[in-house]
């Protein structure tokens, strides 16, 4: 007599009890890639391959979850719960899957993504139950290949709504760290590229938290992040990661320590992941170069024509070529075109704020003008034969007053002719909308002053100030021997090395963050 089933404990399909049939395989045979082939979760991949569809199609017979379960318990036991769990899950993400989900080629496309976003998510959290296990290792491939997965999900959910806050994107921060630190637990040392481990995805993963904290601006959480690692102790290094993964963590570091204002550490950093990124890949290349050569021209070098010349900074040379020649000659003027502050070139600072640097630029490239344009009056009124160089405080103000004047056109007449009619408004006197000094404030000599005294204080300058009496102008006495030093040799870190993983307080006391670098205590 054949048996009866119930509707939720159905027979056993055959294209499920042959997918059954391959994680046992793998699992048996201790073949990550082929479990992670029996995974797979990427739909533009999976309704191309043979066996998919037809497992989509059953599991959509199938219709209740209760008889996936059983299907499942019944063909897999209970020898491994965890496991189990994960495949009854990946079984109803199936039915969820139709092809070209997440493009807009079909009505109701939306709601079906959203509905496919939240099976994916259910998921993730059986895969990482599986993961935790002492037998996860096996499942460290599929665990990083469906996180990946869900980060270019939740983007397209999130572009789909017009979610400005990313909201899919960070309902999967506590997935995913749940996922970094199951890999991060694990004691045994990974010292091979053909070991079965969890720490073989522990860099791939952290890669996707930083993205995630970068999109969701919650970056001071990648601190722990890279504490973590720090204590695990892992070799950054090929073959045993790859080096796409050593590319993304170094470039993450990178826009960190940039962040953070460390601009040299930055630049090695940026340095270290544009030179492991393969030259075919001009789109990963450029976004590494952008940040890269801003940081280098913040700590004194400037790209040169090769670099500029090269397939992945086409269109560059017109961004950074004339904000280098205004920083070498301390033209302010030449500096607000090359930002598209003043000018016609506009469109230039729409991009600087789209790559987020122009308030970086400009609050870190303004002690530099001042320094090349104190330079500039040095060369120009100080001869070789002089004992002593001076220059006058005046003379630098006259110079600058100049430099930040406004053109006709970008004074805002509205804001004089108020100033001019009502002095009440402005009693101290300190606004001056014909300038562009601070957008709008009086440039005066003690400004100047101030200006001087922090760059001899930050050592950009060597000499010393020598007060006057009231009616003369103060004076800048320069040093003898290279008044002006290399800004790259002030910057440059003592001592060149790799940006490594066991660097968790690379910050000094404090976390106090100078031009010059941090001295380590007890060092004169």
């Amino acid at each position: 007599m054949a048996p009866i089933f119930a509707q939720s404990n159905p027979p056993t399909p055959p294209v499920v009890a042959a997918w059954i049939r391959c994680v046992k395989d793998a699992i048996a045979q201790e073949r990550p890639r082929l479990l992670h082939e029996a995974f797979m979760t990427n739909v533009e991949r999976v309704f191309k391959r043979r066996p998919y569809p037809a497992l989509h199609l059953e599991m959509r017979q199938l219709k209740h979850l209760s008889a996936a379960r059983n299907v499942v318990e019944r063909e897999m036991g209970d020898d491994w719960n965890g496991l189990n769990e994960m495949m009854v899950a990946y079984l109803w993400l199936m039915e969820a899957a139709e092809p070209n989900i997440m493009k807009q080629s079909r009505p109701g496309f939306q709601e079906e993504t959203r509905h496919y976003f939240e099976r994916l998510k259910e998921f993730m959290g059986a895969v990482n139950s599986a993961f935790n296990s002492p037998r996860g290792a096996i499942i460290a491939r599929t665990a990083m290949m469906t996180a990946k997965w869900c980060l270019l999900v939740g983007d397209s959910v999130d572009m789909i709504f017009g979610d400005r806050f990313f909201k899919a994107s960070e309902s999967l921060l506590n997935l995913l760290l749940k996922t970094f630190n199951i890999s991060v637990a694990e004691r045994a040392p990974y010292t091979q590229s053909d070991q079965i481990l969890k720490k073989t995805v522990t860099i791939d993963l952290a890669n996707y938290l930083f993205k995630l904290y970068n999109k969701t601006c919650q970056t001071k959480l990648a601190g722990t992040i890279r504490q973590n690692l720090g204590s695990v102790g892992l070799r950054l290094e090929y073959p045993l990661f790859r080096n796409p993964t050593i590319c993304t963590y170094y470039y993450y570091r990178g826009i960190e320590l940039m962040r953070e204002l460390a601009f040299p550490e930055a630049q090695q950093a940026l340095q270290e992941s544009y030179d492991v990124c393969h030259p075919r890949y001009l789109k990963h290349r450029r976004k590494i170069l952008i940040p890269l050569l801003t940081c280098s021209l913040l700590v004194g070098r400037f790209p040169t024509y090769e670099i500029i010349g090269r397939p992945e900074a086409q269109g560059l040379d017109e961004l950074f070529i004339p904000l280098c020649r205004a920083i070498q000659k301390g033209d302010f003027r030449g500096y607000r075109m090359a930002m598209g502050i003043e000018g016609p070139n506009k469109w230039k600072a729409a991009w600087w704020e789209q790559q987020r640097l122009d308030r970086l630029l400009m609050d870190r490239t303004n002690i530099l003008l001042w320094r090349s344009l104190i330079r500039k009056i040095w060369i120009l009124t100080c001869s070789p034969e002089q004992k002593q160089h001076i220059i006058r405080i005046d003379d630098i103000w006259a110079c600058a007053e100049a430099l930040h004047k406004k053109a006709p056109e970008d004074i805002d007449q509205a804001e004089a002719n108020l100033l001019s009619a009502r002095p009440g408004v402005d009693p101290w006197g300190v606004s001056d909308p014909t300038t562009w000094w601070f957008n709008g404030l009086r440039l005066g000599k003690d400004q100047v002053e101030g200006v001087v005294m922090s760059l001899l204080d930050q050592k950009l300058i060597r000499g010393y100030l020598v007060r006057q009496p009231r009616d003369e102008s103060t004076l800048l006495v320069l040093g003898k021997v290279d008044p002006f030093p290399n800004i790259w040799k002030l910057c440059a870190p003592r001592e060149t090395q790799k940006m490594a993983l066991l660097q968790p307080g690379d910050m000094g006391g404090g976390r106090v963050v100078r031009m010059n670098g941090v001295k380590e205590i007890g060092q004169s």
